[in-house]
């Protein structure tokens, strides 16, 4: 009965994190780039790609935290493997169909650049959950 409560929860999670991840990654990819932006970088090619890059890793990791928690409290042992399935099956939804038509004619920034991306995605819950599982670094003792 449990493992049937647990692979409905999975399913429930997995379309939740699905339409959030959507959802912050068309915020993100909407934000206007401040003026004060430009003038970090020194080419605007590179402005651009930087913003969309670093707007995309905060929408997923807001996004994979809350989730992430879940997962490490309902799936105790197994939320890694849970949270990777969630994040690969999230990836190939939401990455494939603009791989299709990228990878034959674009350049290798822009390829690089997407790589990183799926990264992003595929490693963001996955880490979240380790940290969230693993033990805290102080050690408390009963001193004399």
């Amino acid at each position: 009965m449990r493992s049937v409560f647990l692979a409905i929860a999975a399913g429930a999670i997995f379309a939740l994190f699905l339409y959030a991840t959507v959802g912050a990654i068309g915020y993100a990819a909407a934000l206007s780039i401040p003026q004060w932006w430009w003038s970090a970088f020194h080419s605007r090619s590179l402005g651009l790609e930087a913003f969309v890059v670093l707007g995309r890793l905060v929408a997923v990791v807001a996004v994979s935290a809350p989730f992430a928690w879940l997962v490490a409290r309902l799936f105790g042992p197994r939320a890694a493997l849970v949270a990777t399935a969630m994040t690969v099956a999230a990836a190939f939804l939401v990455e494939y169909p603009s791989a299709a038509s990228l990878i034959g004619n674009a350049s290798a920034k822009r390829i690089a650049t997407f790589g990183f991306e799926v990264l992003i995605l595929v490693a963001s819950m996955p880490l979240l959950v380790g940290l969230l599982r693993s033990r805290p670094l102080t050690r408390r003792s009963s001193a004399p």
